[in-house]
């Protein structure tokens, strides 16, 4: 694809997503068994031939409905805009409508003999906003939110200021092969509308087993 292809899908489904926006790329992130963690960071160079095109961002009216699409991925959303709107829940709302403008655009790819779409792996990913004033009031309290913390104490510098975490779990198949991995990232933040203290939960999960690309259930993201 190259960017007059975006602009000729976005002619498709202009009628449900009037606005757009350009955002850089997103970088691969396939996951790899086995996944050494290496110490160090990795650098990584690539020749390119042309400019790296851009994602772009499909919006409804509301803002609240999403497509996202960059040369190596598609992506569906729904984002919540004001505190007054409801979340439809991936069954069967978020689900149904991927499902409805993931075909649009393999339809718009045969239609400009592009070629087919090659899935190489499947991701959900939901994002939960967890505020202050409901179980409870600052950052140090991570205990009152996840079990699996304990308030720093005894030789510490001092008390605990927030906390942020990033955890990894293996998804496996009926054998016990590792197939994908379920990413848990806890960050504090603040709510935009009011400053309140806030922990941001983003629960992600990748598979790239041969029965998950040959299914759209996995593909969506919602807040």
């Amino acid at each position: 694809m190259r960017m007059v292809h975006f602009g000729l899908f976005w002619r498709k489904v202009n009628d449900r997503f009037p606005h757009t926006e350009e955002r850089p790329a997103l970088t691969p992130m396939i996951e790899r068994f086995p996944d050494a963690i290496t110490s160090g960071g990795r650098v990584r160079f690539e020749a390119m031939e042309v400019p790296q095109l851009p994602r772009l961002w499909l919006l409804n009216e509301a803002g609240t409905e999403m497509i996202q699409i960059q040369n190596d991925r598609f992506i569906k959303n729904w984002r919540k805009q004001s505190e007054t709107d409801p979340y439809p829940h991936y069954e069967p709302v978020i689900k149904r409508a991927f499902e409805r403008d993931f075909r649009d655009f393999q339809l718009f790819l045969a239609e400009e003999e592009l070629g087919a779409v090659k899935v190489n792996q499947c991701e959900v990913t939901y994002v939960n906003h967890i505020v202050s004033g409901e179980g409870w009031q600052n950052f140090a309290e991570v205990d009152r939110l996840f079990t699996f913390c304990n308030r720093t104490s005894g030789d510490a510098p001092g008390s605990l200021e927030d906390f942020s975490a990033h955890l990894r779990f293996p998804i496996t198949d009926r054998e016990s092969r590792p197939v994908g991995r379920l990413h848990v990232n806890v960050q504090p933040a603040l709510r935009a509308n009011d400053n309140r203290p806030m922990y941001v939960m983003n629960l992600t999960a990748r598979d790239n087993t041969a029965e998950a690309s040959n299914s759209s259930t996995l593909a969506g993201s919602g807040l």
